[in-house]
C-alpha cells in the first residue's frame, strides 16, 4: 500500500488512521485519501495498518470481516459440536489461549485471549477479536501480539438466548495470515 500511494500520503494517512482508530484520540477530520471505496488499509485477510510508537490496543475504523484462515476455524468449530448448556471457558489453538465468559449479572459477553507461545503467533505480528454473537460475527478490537499473557477483554451485550463464542485472526509482521482461533460455545439463556 505504501508503494502505491507514495510516502507523503502514506504517512498522512497512518496519521489518520491513528488520531480515528486509537480509543480517546483526536478526531482526523477531512481525511478522505485515496481512491473512493479503497479498503486497502483493511481489506479482507490482510493485517491491521499499526498506527505507531507506543500504540498496543486501537479499534480500527472500518475493519474487515475476519480473513478466510479463521472463518475455516470457526467453521469447524461449528462443525465439531452443538453448543453445551453453559460452556464457555478457553481453548488452547496455535499458541493462543481464546476464551468466553457470559456474566447474567450484566447480560454481556466477556471474551479475551492470551498468547502462551510464539508457536503460530508472531511476537511483532498483530491480531484482531471478534465476538461471534447468534452466527454473526463483531469485531471488537485490533492489538500487537508483542507478549505472552492476556490481551483485553471485550464486552458484548446479550438479549433473549443464544450462543456465542470468541475469534481471534493473527497476523504476521509482514501482513499474512497465520492463523488465529476459537473459544469454545459459550451459551446464554
Amino acid at each position: 500500500m505504501l508503494r502505491k500511494l507514495g510516502m507523503a500520503t502514506a504517512l498522512a494517512l497512518t496519521a489518520a488512521v491513528t488520531a480515528l482508530a486509537v480509543p480517546g484520540a483526536a478526531s482526523a477530520g477531512g481525511i478522505a485519501t485515496g481512491a473512493s471505496g479503497d479498503r486497502s488499509t483493511s481489506a479482507e485477510g490482510v493485517a491491521p495498518v499499526v498506527p505507531g510508537p507506543g500504540v498496543t490496543y486501537w479499534v480500527e475504523k472500518n475493519p474487515p470481516p475476519p480473513s478466510p484462515r479463521a472463518l475455516k476455524l470457526a467453521d469447524e468449530l461449528e462443525n465439531s459440536m452443538q453448543p453445551a448448556a453453559s460452556g464457555g471457558g478457553c481453548k488452547n489453538t496455535q499458541g493462543l489461549g481464546v476464551c468466553i465468559s457470559w456474566a447474567q449479572s450484566t447480560s454481556r459477553l466477556n471474551s479475551d485471549f492470551y498468547v502462551n507461545s510464539f508457536s503460530g503467533v508472531s511476537s511483532s505480528g498483530t491480531a484482531r477479536l471478534y465476538i461471534n454473537y447468534k452466527g454473526t460475527n463483531y469485531y471488537q478490537y485490533t492489538v500487537l501480539t508483542d507478549h505472552f499473557g492476556k490481551y483485553p477483554t471485550a464486552q458484548f451485550t446479550t438479549s433473549g438466548s443464544g450462543v456465542g463464542y470468541t475469534l481471534v485472526d493473527t497476523f504476521n509482521q509482514n501482513g499474512s495470515s497465520i492463523g488465529g482461533g476459537t473459544s469454545p460455545y459459550q451459551y446464554f439463556p
